[in-house]
């Protein structure tokens, strides 16, 4: 069982705070040492959300600027993060992409390596291009770039379509991409996001593919969340 890869499931809060306290949150959340959990809180609470998981959980930002310093308002660098205790931090989330472009997406990544921190780059197809069957054409355009970065990164497929709808992949087309995305960029753990809940993290689990989840609003209650932890670690242990 010790040589089992070590699993990844990430809470993305994005600009939410959880349904409890601080404090009753990071408790309800199961302990174990299998499965690495990442909270990614609103940058105001990193060092709150770090003092409430005690060295048990790790702590990671929503967003990086691709800059180090300078005359950018409202952005914060790779160095404050680190200094606020980040440990891992998502790039290139859909929600953020559009707005820039490719270029300052490798940038955030190279600052955060040199901070030494984990960049979560997050890759995904629209509706409109999964209809034009241009799925894995518009991934490996996302990932040109980092395919050197390897096992310094973690890559989160996060299906555009698929975010807060309800919707998921089929468990081929899942399979498919992961398979693709590890072909490319080689050592790089993988993880699914995208209406990641309760109901479905089994259906996760099943695929021996997959390095881990990147969990939205299920993840903003430690009873929700507590669930998906217990319930892939638990199906993936089986299924292992």
């Amino acid at each position: 069982m010790s040589s089992m890869a070590k699993k990844y499931i990430v809470a993305n809060w994005k600009m939410n705070l959880p349904t409890e306290s601080f404090e009753h949150y990071f408790h309800e959340l199961p302990k174990q040492d299998l499965v690495n959990v990442v909270v990614c809180p609103p940058f105001v609470y990193l060092k709150e959300a770090l003092r409430h998981a005690q060295g048990v959980f790790s702590i990671g930002a929503q967003q990086c600027s691709a800059h180090a310093k300078g005359a950018f308002t409202g952005e914060v660098s790779a160095s404050m993060l680190a200094q606020a205790g980040a440990k891992y931090c998502l790039v290139g989330h859909s929600e953020q992409r559009q707005n820039w472009p490719q270029t300052l997406w490798l940038s955030c990544v190279e600052n955060l390596l040199g901070q030494d921190i984990v960049p979560i780059f997050c890759v995904g197809e629209t509706k409109e291009q999964r209809e034009q069957d241009r799925t894995l054409t518009v991934i490996s355009e996302q990932i040109d770039g980092i395919k050197s970065f390897g096992a310094s990164l973690i890559i989160a497929y996060e299906p555009v379509w698929s975010i807060g709808s309800g919707v998921v992949p089929t468990t081929r087309e899942i399979v498919k991409v992961v398979e693709f995305i590890k072909s490319q960029v080689k050592q790089s753990p993988v993880l699914y996001g995208g209406s990641v809940q309760e109901k479905n993290a089994s259906d996760f689990a099943q695929l021996a593919e997959l390095d881990g989840l990147l969990v939205g609003g299920a993840s903003l209650s430690s009873a929700s969340f507590g669930s998906i932890i217990t319930t892939y670690l638990g199906d993936t242990l089986i299924k292992r």
